[in-house]
């Protein structure tokens, strides 16, 4: 199990293989049944300030692209929209049926609809 230092990631219980011993505890099957895309948060005025914004729009178009086509399901977060704006129209544009769960705080792991959402979806794999 990963060992943060705050409780905030510690609620989500994220367990990690081992890689020190046996070969079987370091195997990960990753389903779509388990697994969730998550984008978090890039919305219109804080991707003018994203390094290397361009590349960043299209490697993450490309792995949108990538789990549509596998079936994996999508959690989008924006943070305080009124402010910051709508999730990019080239991010919106290759997610079929969007919508957004809207955080109040920083951290995902301390919005309580995000972690709804995660359980409702059974996430255990989060790419």
């Amino acid at each position: 199990m990963i060992n943060f230092k705050t409780d905030n990631y510690n609620k989500f219980n994220f367990k990690v293989p081992s890689f020190g011993g046996d070969l079987g505890e370091a195997y990960m099957r990753i389903t779509k049944e388990n697994t969730i895309g998550l984008v978090i948060d890039i919305q219109e005025r804080l991707v003018p300030a994203m390094f290397e914004k361009e590349t960043l729009l299209k490697n993450c178009q490309t792995l949108i692209s990538g789990l549509n086509e596998l079936g994996i399901q999508l959690v989008v977060t924006q943070q305080y929209t009124k402010g910051l704006g709508e999730t990019a129209k080239e991010i919106r544009d290759v997610i079929s049926d969007f919508s957004y769960i809207e955080k109040r705080d920083f951290s995902c792991c301390d919005e309580p609809v995000f972690a709804d959402k995660l359980k409702e979806l059974n996430a255990k794999n989060i790419i």
